[in-house]
């Protein structure tokens, strides 16, 4: 948080509610790399993510699965956002860990377009959001927890939310995420050389063709079976 953010009360700022599994679980569903390089990349997500949060100047809340609450996904987040109004925010904006496109610079816009607009909305390439921001006056529990969140359906819900209420609802740009190993190739366009996930360029990842090494030194245990696809909800519960 920048030093400028301290003189402002909790009752005017925006908090960055990150809501993540383990590296181990998101490891264990999404099968994002061969063998035990799976777990590498869900920890490169999470390093990523974490140095996004961090490097935007927002009151970062990570969320992680000792502090989730509830029967299911809808129950559990809708639980975190009502944890970090209850610390006195005015509005609260939520990510994953699964959007390598994600910047500081992202988070900082979607900060000032909260501050401007009732709701904002991040849509994924899939019809999901990697994106959510509420204010406080709109955020009901219940109706938000029911909503659907299942894989691809969770964007149009939350709109549904954001019209019934007659509120308006800012979209940002639509970003790829990664919820299965074919994703990396919408997503890997958009990998920089700057980011920790740049050196999955020198692994045959699914439908990604190896760069030279150049001297780069790799992960030893570096396995080319096939990795098993699966789709499980996007926001799984």
């Amino acid at each position: 948080m920048k030093a400028a953010a301290l003189h402002i009360p909790v009752e005017q700022r925006t908090a960055l509610l990150v809501f993540s599994r383990s590296a181990r679980e998101e490891a264990s569903i999404k099968q994002l790399a061969p063998g035990k390089n799976a777990l590498h990349v869900a920890h490169d997500l999470l390093d990523h993510t974490r140095s996004v949060a961090e490097a935007s100047g927002l009151d970062v809340h990570w969320f992680g699965p000792q502090l989730q609450k509830g029967a299911d996904f809808g129950e559990r987040i809708a639980h975190a956002f009502g944890q970090i109004f209850a610390l006195g925010y005015a509005r609260v904006m939520c990510v994953g860990n699964d959007c390598p496109e994600l910047s500081p610079n992202d988070l900082r816009l979607a900060d000032a377009l909260l501050h401007q607009s009732p709701m904002v909305l991040g849509p994924s390439r899939d019809q999901g959001t990697y994106l959510i921001g509420i204010n406080r006056q709109h955020f009901t529990k219940e109706p938000f927890s029911s909503l659907d969140w299942s894989h691809g359906h969770s964007l149009d819900a939350l709109k549904h939310y954001a019209s019934e209420r007659k509120i308006a609802c800012h979209l940002l740009k639509a970003k790829s995420d990664l919820d299965q190993a074919n994703d990396w190739v919408s997503v890997w366009p958009t990998i920089t050389q700057s980011s920790v996930l740049y050196r999955w360029h020198f692994i045959a990842l699914p439908g990604i063709e190896p760069i030279a090494p150049s001297g780069f030194f790799f992960f030893p245990e570096i396995s080319s079976a096939p990795c098993a696809l699966r789709a499980p909800p996007l926001l799984a519960a």
